[in-house]
């Protein structure tokens, strides 16, 4: 163990405790946490970056391939996980399309707050529909608000 390591991060003073003296971590985190890497170890990293990859893939070339939705990011920068984009450069129409997708059950996609725009988080727990029903909702949007 480190000698910088903070008290609640050694495992160590929980277990030699006589008695609860010491915060409990949250265990709730702690068992959520390990969920989530039993699952990722029975899927495999290969296999959660392919499916990462085409996602990510999915959305980009949807919004590449679009007249009214931007990506200005190079694609040899692009993330797979975070993708920003833009509804015809327009502040006024992206504060419209959060407002819709957020009342069809897309949520979270406000941009981050130094750049402004959209994003699409698409984490390992997105799946494939969640990110089609996104395109599908862009392309309804697009069609209403030409």
């Amino acid at each position: 163990m480190r000698k910088d390591t903070p008290l609640l991060l050694d495992w160590k003073t929980f277990a030699n405790a006589p008695q609860t003296f010491h915060n409990t971590p949250c265990c709730w985190s702690i068992y959520m946490c390990g969920l989530n890497l039993a699952h990722m170890r029975q899927i495999g990293l290969p296999e959660i970056n392919r499916m990462a990859k085409e996602k990510s893939s999915l959305l980009y070339d949807f919004i590449d391939n679009s007249n009214y939705y931007t990506n200005g990011i190079e694609k040899q920068y692009r993330s797979l996980l975070n993708i920003p984009f833009r509804v015809k450069e327009n502040e006024d129409l992206e504060k419209k399309f959060i407002a819709e997708a957020t009342a069809s059950n897309l949520t979270d996609l406000k941009g981050h707050r130094s750049v402004g725009g959209c994003r699409a988080s698409i984490y390992n727990a997105m799946p494939l529909d969640g990110v089609k029903a996104l395109i599908n909702f862009m392309e309804e949007f697009k069609k209403a608000n030409p």
